[in-house]
């Protein structure tokens, strides 16, 4: 949401500087940055001209001879004002036209080129600025500047100041997409004072009516999709005469001037965020009603677009079909033209959902329809067509024009919100904040609640009808009164740690992240849904997917709920690989889906490695992040298997298990999924399942790490085992032999030799480290320690290799 701080001084006496506006609008929660309003106008210049010559094949057009700074143009021009001497503004190729959004460049006319374009205020939309620029535009010919204009500068130095607020508005807060609503806003964050609407209602008592065809309305209003419809004829407009004000406040923000009667009705969307609608009467065919849509109805919208409608969405229509989908799109039949003489404003409270789901279906998103899904204030349908009507007596051809009008409205009884009792002592309760009984009254009351009663306890309050998002809740009432003071009244306590926190998930996901981010990966953020083709890749049931299936997805490349965080991360890393850019280890930690149920998802740690960096052995160092993700979480895996899920190598990945259940696996992507990216990706990756960490697993605080004083020791073994016995099995059961001494068993060496070692046999070399905590270790420790990890070896078919038999023997 765009607004000029002119436009919005119009509603509101600012009494701050705008940067403290911004800033007190993102502090209450509507993140605001400022702009320079007159960007726009650094492709204009100021211009000398220096030469008139008659157009040889056109008595009104003239060929002049523009310098601006040390720069000198030919331009063909039509104004009748244009003479040698005179200063005005020139628009160069490249630019844009305010308003009209016509884009100026070399051309040829009538024979003669043209490289650029002298302008008039009008075609500019600074016609009301012209007294501020200190100029009087006495004709329609193009500008002319006072001699004091410096040649070569751009229009933006003429230009008062008038920033730009852009607001990020959250979906929520449906009444902020209005200036008028800002102003409120701001109000009741005390920038300001807010004061009264410039544009008055329009008089129906003293209107004129005749006796031709009146505005009807045919069958019933749909109480559920349109709870109300407002209609008002008008008659004898002229729709080609000025409206520089409106004309310009819509081009500062960026929209485009097509009419005076369209403008007035883009105005009034963006100024008090209520969509109205114009028709052409003598374009409507017998009454207009309000109905659903059949399926496959057909309908051309005043883009000039065929559009095919779902059945149920919200359409107006006359005796001849379809003139406007209701909240979204006017239709091009009924379309206002520069020769409209009557119109009809219109203006409904249709259903907010039904909206979206026809802007979505049909892919069109306009202004109306941004409102309309957001909510807007469903007390203000027949205040919006008299303002409406008003404004266009008033800017095409005043009153004595208006020949005939009439407003006719059915509705519905909306229903009236009940008074909610709010306890001032919720404040305390939910919060934590202590502020006064008076104070919390005085900032309901800014928040523009209507207070019904009050008493020392608490008070009955009804939310104005524009803020849709307070709901009778103590929770919303709270928020309310906290945000508009920035939160400042909540009080920093120190964060006590309970048991129940300190096996919450989020401690676990916040510990991995920590690790991730130490051991060199940077942190990813990707849909949680992807393309199907993708997603049968990396699943083991391509069957659940079909129930994973989005209703109405983005695109058809984000259709489908995730599987496994992988293949976006590889998606982003073909991205870099195509920009040609080295990337470095990425991970995201978020939910996969696998099945449409409550249990059907869970929390995974997944990330990529590229093998092409200066991490030669990536393979090895997944094995190592998964291992430290386990011990983080204090998860003792059970056993590890080699292979891995399809989308991994069969002979470069592992699995871990704890229990029966997968809980990670690492290893390297298949060469199948570089066929799918089209990129020889040799990458890889890991993902650790997060939701079967146990609970017991987080301790907090960590126990302070103590060098130790004495000396390690360390201990080789060799052992000889089956050629086809998985290492990964034999380490698991050593690891059930450890005591508090032994710091940790590593690999050192696997040899194969039938002759040495015997056939179809291999032998597998360890190291083990001690550390002592006390004292240093005598034989007999050692020779303990020892035989305990030998005897669970023996226990897996491992047979003691070598001299180091003796161990089996007493000292």
């Amino acid at each position: 949401m765009k607004v000029t701080l002119s436009w919005l001084r119009e509603h509101i006496d600012l009494l701050l500087h705008p940067y403290q506006i911004c800033e007190s609008l993102s502090i209450s929660g509507t993140e605001t940055s400022l702009q320079e309003g007159s960007e726009w106008a650094n492709n204009f210049f100021i211009a000398y001209i220096e030469n008139v010559i008659k157009h040889e094949n056109a008595d009104k057009l003239s060929v002049c001879s523009v310098r601006y700074g040390e720069k000198k143009l030919s331009v063909v021009c039509g104004a009748a004002n244009v003479r040698p001497g005179m200063k005005t503004i020139l628009a160069i190729p490249g630019s844009i036209l305010p308003g009209s959004h016509v884009h100026i460049k070399e051309s040829s006319v009538r024979g003669v080129k043209s490289e650029g374009m002298l302008c008039s205020a009008k075609e500019l939309c600074i016609e009301s600025k012209l007294e501020k620029m200190g100029l009087k535009q006495e004709t329609e010919g193009i500008i002319e500047l006072c001699e004091s204009a410096v040649e070569g500068t751009t229009l933006s130095s003429l230009l008062p100041y008038d920033p730009i607020l852009e607001l990020e508005i959250t979906p929520n807060r449906g009444d902020l997409l209005g200036v008028r609503g800002i102003a409120k806003e701001l109000s009741s964050l005390g920038c300001g004072t807010l004061k009264p609407y410039r544009f008055r209602e329009f008089d129906d008592e003293k209107c004129i009516c005749s006796d031709e065809r009146p505005v009807e309305i045919m069958g019933e209003i749909l109480t559920e999709a349109c709870s109300e419809l407002c209609l008002c004829s008008l008659r004898g407009i002229n729709n080609k005469s000025s409206c520089s004000l409106i004309s310009e406040r819509i081009a500062s923000i960026g929209l485009k001037t097509i009419s005076p009667i369209v403008d007035i009705t883009n105005y009034l969307c963006i100024d008090s965020s209520r969509p109205v609608h114009a028709y052409d009467l003598d374009k409507i065919r017998g009454k207009i009603h309000v109905r659903l849509s059949n399926d496959k109805e057909k309908f051309r919208g005043l883009d000039g677009v065929d559009y095919v409608l779902d059945q149920g969405a919200i359409v107006v229509c006359d005796d001849e079909g379809i003139i406007s989908i209701a909240g979204i799109l006017g239709g091009e039949r009924t379309a206002c033209k520069e020769d409209t003489k009557n119109v009809i404003i219109e203006s409904g409270n249709f259903d907010a959902s039904t909206i979206a789901i026809t802007a979505r279906k049909s892919r069109i998103k306009s202004e109306s329809s941004f409102r309309f899904e957001r909510g807007v204030d469903n007390s203000r349908c027949a205040k919006a067509v008299k303002i409406c009507s008003s404004m266009i007596a008033e800017y095409c051809g005043g009153a004595d024009i208006v020949t005939q009008t009439e407003i006719k409205t059915t509705s519905r009884a909306l229903r009236v919100a009940d008074p909610f009792r709010f306890e001032y002592s919720d404040v305390k309760k939910l919060s934590g904040a202590s502020i006064s009984n008076d104070e919390i009254l005085k900032r309901l009351c800014s928040l523009w609640c209507y207070i019904k009663s009050h008493d020392q306890e608490g008070a009955e309050i009804i939310a104005p009808s524009w803020r849709n998002d307070i709901r009778p809740s103590a929770e919303d009432y709270v928020e309310e009164i906290l945000r508009i003071n920035g939160y400042a009244d909540i009080p920093s306590n120190p964060f006590l740690y309970s048991e129940a926190l300190l096996k919450s998930p989020l401690l676990i996901q916040r510990r991995v992240r920590s690790l991730l981010i130490s051991c060199g990966f940077f942190e990813a953020i990707t849909w949680s849904f992807m393309q199907r083709r993708m997603a049968n890749l990396f699943t083991h049931n391509c069957d659940a997917i079909k129930g994973m299936e989005l209703k109405n997805p983005i695109s058809s490349e984000l259709s489908v709920m995730r599987p496994s965080i992988i293949p976006n991360l590889l998606s982003n890393a073909v991205y870099h690989i195509r920009k040609n850019v080295e990337f470095s280890p990425i991970f995201e930690i978020g939910k996969v889906f696998f099945e449409q149920s409550s249990d059907g998802e869970h929390t995974a740690a997944s990330g990529i490695i590229p093998t092409t960096s200066a991490r030669e052995q990536s393979l090895f160092f997944s094995k190592e992040i998964v291992e430290k993700i386990l011990l983080c979480c204090g998860v003792k895996w059970s056993s590890i298997k080699n292979g891995g899920p399809s989308w991994f190598h069969p002979g470069r990945s592992l699995t871990y298990y704890t229990g029966n259940k997968v809980i990670a696996v690492c290893g390297q992507i298949h060469p199948k999924i570089d066929r799918e990216f089209d990129e020889k990706l040799e990458i890889a990756a890991f993902e650790v399942n997060l939701s079967y960490m146990p609970e017991f697993s987080v301790s907090f605080p960590k126990p302070p790490y103590i060098i130790p004083q004495l000396q390690q020791v360390e201990k080789d073994l060799s052992f000889v085992i089956d050629k086809n016995y998985q290492i990964g099995e034999l380490f698991s059961a050593l690891s059930r032999s450890v005591t508090m001494e032994t710091v940790g068993i590593s690999l050192i060496d696997i040899f194969s030799d039938e002759e040495k070692v015997g056939t179809g046999k291999k032998s597998v070399s360890i190291r083990c480290t001690f550390q002592p905590k006390d004292k240093a270790f005598s034989d007999n420790d050692l020779r303990s320690m020892m035989l305990s990890i030998v005897k669970s070896a023996e226990e897996c078919g491992a047979e003691l290799r070598g001299d180091l038999l003796t161990l089996n023997k007493k000292p």
